[in-house]
């Protein structure tokens, strides 16, 4: 396995968390050469992470079994990723977003050995593969829920990531 792999601050489940209505899985997909896939949300009514730079994931449902299941069927449906191309190498400390904090986002941490062929759902609409480490850390003026606001960001290029995606590669990074 490659060093830096071995260093990434993962939390070991003997068995993954069961899910319900108010908890959400998101993968952050790493490839062995260090890029993790970003994607771009499409903006939608009523969505405040409409337009944001996020890692795939969403809302558990009744028919997965688990929250490992939520991740990998959020995996398939958003960027077509199947789940025999990936292998889970943990999970990161869940954490609720500032601007819905009844929920609670479970990252997951899965290793593809290349960069996997992306085909985007309708809901989405760009995505990158980015260095994890090659993200430049930064401050950006951005538009909230609250209205525009200067928050710590990730930087590459185009891509800003922020929030709680921002968080969550924070913690990836060891940060």
């Amino acid at each position: 396995m490659v060093d830096w792999i071995t260093r990434l601050p993962l939390v070991k489940r003997d068995v993954a968390p069961t899910g319900g209505r108010r908890e959400c899985a998101v993968s952050a997909i790493l490839t062995e050469d260090g890029d993790v896939l970003l994607v771009k949300r499409g903006y939608r009514a009523g969505d405040p992470w409409s337009g944001h730079w996020a890692l795939p994931g969403g809302f558990w449902k009744e028919l997965d079994g688990n929250l490992l299941d939520t991740a990998l069927r959020e995996v398939w449906e958003e960027v077509s990723i199947e789940s025999k191309d990936l292998r889970l190498l943990g999970w990161l400390t869940p954490r609720s977003p500032r601007n819905r904090p009844e929920l609670t986002v479970y990252p997951l941490v899965f290793l593809a050995s290349e960069r996997l062929p992306v085909r985007l759902a309708e809901e989405l609409e760009d995505y990158r593969w980015a260095p994890l480490y090659g993200l430049e850390k930064g401050r950006r003026m951005v538009e909230t829920s609250r209205g525009l606001a200067e928050v710590d960001a990730y930087i590459w290029g185009d891509v800003v990531v922020w929030g709680l995606t921002y968080t969550i590669l924070r913690d990836l990074r060891g940060e």
